[in-house]
């Protein structure tokens, strides 16, 4: 709709123009200087207003452009593992979310990422959505010609075993349940295999972003006063 007006407007401007070329050869042969002034006042205040119009609808079109990506969804591992246990495990609820947005985007899931991520709390259903997230990485990545050998159902059950050990081990045994974040390793590789196949225009990010920089402090924090408090005698 947009193009079609931009395409009516340029018209316009073309039709003014051959007016006032038309209006001046009459005015030419009639000789008329009085005629002549009023047409051109005319024609200049048409064609003002036309253009500031096509102005508009320009800077509208550009304000409505999305920015543009400069890394790849890719992410290094060592980033994943890092800001996993810096967090407590809590970033691996955005890692979750980070893949069902980037894959909505990108294939056309008719998915809302931010419900599913909410999921994620609820009983049955987080295990359900965890499941179909791994499966549906595997699936996209054999299509795009990816190594992608790994089982989502062994996977699942390493990650259900450890945030068991996590919440119900007693010191210092409930730290075990950090390796959680391995099966999610297992899957980024491959997801860095399919974005680097998928996004080849892009560069990787190898840095952390200033967002993750305030977790890894924050969370490094929160370790140093766990780790006292595991020292202090009760």
């Amino acid at each position: 709709m947009e193009k079609n007006t931009t395409h009516e407007l340029y018209e316009q401007v073309a039709g003014k123009e051959n007016e006032q070329i038309n209006s001046m050869e009459n005015i030419t042969k009639c000789g008329g200087e009085q005629e002549k002034s009023e047409p051109n006042i005319t024609f200049a205040r048409d064609l003002t207003e036309i253009k500031k119009e096509l102005n508009s609808q320009s800077t509208d079109t550009r304000s409505q452009q999305p920015p543009l990506q400069e890394f790849s969804n890719a992410q290094p591992i060592w980033h994943l593992v890092l800001l996993s246990i810096a967090t407590f495990s809590f970033y691996e609820i955005y890692w979750f979310y980070r893949n069902w947005k980037h894959l909505k985007a990108h294939v056309g899931l008719d998915i809302s990422p931010g419900w599913r991520t909410v999921g994620l709390f609820v009983p049955l259903v987080g295990l359900v959505l965890v499941y179909d997230q791994f499966n549906n990485i595997r699936k996209y990545a054999r299509n795009a010609g990816c190594m992608a050998d790994y089982s989502p159902g062994l996977l699942l059950s390493i990650v259900i075993i450890c945030n068991v050990i996590a919440l119900h081990a007693p010191d210092p045994y409930w730290l075990i349940g950090f390796l959680g974040v391995l099966p999610l390793t297992v899957v980024q590789a491959v997801l860095n295999s399919y974005w680097e196949k998928e996004q080849q225009e892009f560069k990787e990010r190898t840095s952390f972003s200033w967002k993750e920089i305030i977790l890894l402090i924050i969370g490094g924090l929160f370790w140093a006063l766990v780790i006292i408090s595991m020292f202090i005698p009760e």
